[in-house]
């Protein structure tokens, strides 16, 4: 097979905004980790922690669609979080095997603690970024994220 180099317009834009990206994320993780820190938990178990506080009481079969992940890792997520009185497990009227799962007074402090610390990070760097190109910022990273979920098909 022979192959031809491609040089369309804008490719090392593109790779360097992707690698942009990348880094990024890392340096998203880090904060992150360090933010949780204080509340001992995992970037996972923030994630069900606000996921639970968005909605109803669900089953973890539920909660795993939700979150995109299975239900054996929703499971190993969840329990430790009940261990500690942030979330709870109560009957479920329609399926007594299939629990339904929510926050408990001390989780939805532990939330509301997480995204005031978040919130606190935002206002200090919104007012050094300017509200257009903060828009188009994001137009361009949605397009290019629809564009890649078309090419899988």
């Amino acid at each position: 097979m022979d192959l031809k180099p491609i040089h369309p317009a804008g490719i090392l834009d593109l790779g360097n905004l992707l690698r942009e990206v990348q880094d990024l994320e890392e340096a998203m993780r880090a904060l992150t980790a360090d933010l949780l820190e204080v509340e001992d938990l995992t970037a996972g178990q923030r994630s069900l922690l606000v996921e639970l506080r968005r909605g109803p009481a669900r089953t973890m079969a539920r909660l795993a669609r939700d979150l995109g992940q299975s239900r054996q890792h929703v499971r190993a997520v969840i329990h430790p979080l009940a261990e500690r009185g942030l979330a709870g497990f109560r009957e479920n009227p329609d399926n007594r095997r299939s629990p339904l799962v929510e926050l408990t007074p001390g989780g939805i402090g532990t939330v509301r603690r997480i995204l005031h610390r978040e919130g606190e990070i935002l206002a200090g760097l919104a007012p050094r970024m300017e509200s257009a190109g903060l828009k188009t910022a994001r137009g361009v990273l949605a397009g290019l994220r629809e564009m890649m979920e078309a090419r899988r098909g």
